[in-house]
């Protein structure tokens, strides 16, 4: 393996200096070429193809801007299980400017790379490199467990049940240093995408928040390697729990709850918003321990629609969850009917980077500003949003990101 771990590695630094673009993290992984699929699939050359730009609606309301710039290395045949995961990555490269998400579709096509993922982003640009996720699978998040942290879904998040997002990150250096230290980030752009393509995929392919996870969740791979995306070399995973919450949160805000399933005998229905405290706290298929487990919600603000022995069902229909204050509490109640709105609400946000809209949900373009954490007053509420008094736009009320000042 040595030898041709070397010639990778002289591969790859050829490759940097002609793309000065860090190819993605996936390359480091020990396999060969002989583990992939690889079949010159009809109308699919086995370099990346002609980038082809195109629009795509999905969900409610939702639209998004794709760059199809599909191959064929590194893909299996045998597709997707039911059971999707969608997986976040980053690519531990120098840079995520315009291009870079191209340029790692490039190498992925590349028979000497070592690993795939079904779409990839950068700072303006969200591209396709499986030309269809439902028929072919990537290898992304194969490889044995490290034994650290993380690997709590090793063996059950799979690559053929998960869909692969790398996130082009940047490093200050301008070149490659150790995962984890101070010098790696994503910028705001960057995971704006991440975000944006992540609800879309969670909409079309019925992925609950829940099943949302790191490639550091699979195997313990410092991937994503950055300070506040995994809980290694002293790290907190604040960063991830944040990006996980808001990414749940607004698919949540955004899509019309299903049709309820039968309660289970016994079931009070209810409405109102919860707030989960803990990173790892179960979601069952029932309410109780005896029922399996589907997943685990991170930190945020849920909508609990049902209750039954301290148990409260969620209203993304992902499934039930213990309602023991250890792991939450509720934070309002809710209705049925949209509340009258206040003729001034104070409002603090909490994070720094809530997205102002041009109306009352995700489906409204992004006014391209942040509201940057302070105490904002709203003088208009319409379904879990409100207006602010200064004219830019309309913010999420999700107990998430603020609360009542």
């Amino acid at each position: 393996m040595g030898a041709q771990y070397t010639r990778m590695a002289a591969m790859k630094q050829t490759a940097l200096q002609a793309t000065a673009i860090r190819l993605p993290h996936t390359i480091l992984r020990e396999q060969t070429a002989d583990r992939f699929f690889f079949n010159p699939m009809e109308n699919l050359s086995q370099t990346a193809g002609p980038s082809q730009a195109y629009d795509v609606e999905g969900g409610t309301n939702m639209k998004i801007n794709i760059i199809k710039q599909t191959g064929t290395h590194g893909l299996y045949s045998t597709g997707r299980g039911k059971d999707k995961y969608l997986v976040y990555h980053y690519t531990a490269g120098v840079t995520s400017k315009k291009g870079s998400a191209r340029a790692t579709a490039s190498w992925f096509a590349n028979p000497k790379a070592g690993g795939t993922a079904d779409f990839i982003v950068d700072d303006e640009e969200i591209v396709q490199y499986n030309p269809d996720p439902e028929k072919y699978s990537c290898w992304a998040v194969g490889g044995s467990a490290y034994g650290n942290k993380g690997g709590k879904l090793h063996g059950v998040a799979t690559n053929h049940n998960c869909i692969s997002i790398e996130i082009c990150s940047t490093n200050k250096t301008g070149r490659v240093t150790n995962p984890n230290d101070d010098n790696w980030y994503f910028t705001d752009a960057a995971l704006a995408n991440a975000a944006k393509l992540g609800r879309y995929l969670m909409e079309v392919y019925g992925i609950p928040a829940s099943r949302v996870i790191r490639h550091y969740d699979v195997t313990g791979k410092l991937c994503p390697g950055i300070k506040g995306w995994n809980l290694e070399n002293g790290s907190n995973d604040k960063k991830w729990q944040t990006f996980k919450a808001q990414l749940s949160a607004e698919a949540e805000d955004n899509t019309p709850a299903p049709a309820p399933a039968p309660a289970p005998s016994g079931a009070t229905t209810v409405n109102y918003a919860y707030k989960v405290t803990v990173s790892d706290l179960n979601i069952r298929k029932g309410p109780g321990t005896n029922y399996d487990s589907a997943g685990y919600t991170g930190k945020g603000g849920f909508t609990i629609v049902a209750e039954k022995g301290g148990w409260g069902k969620l209203k993304s229909g992902a499934g039930w969850i213990s309602l023991n204050s250890k792991y939450g509490h509720k934070v309002s109640s809710g209705s049925t009917a949209p509340a009258a709105a206040p003729s001034k609400l104070k409002w603090t946000v909490t994070i720094s980077d809530l997205r102002i809209r041009k109306g009352p949900g995700t489906n409204y373009d992004w006014t391209g500003a942040y509201t940057g954490k302070g105490t904002f007053t709203i003088v208009e509420k319409k379904n879990g949003w409100g207006r602010l008094k200064s004219g830019a736009g309309w913010i999420s009320l999700n107990t998430a990101y603020g609360h009542k000042a």
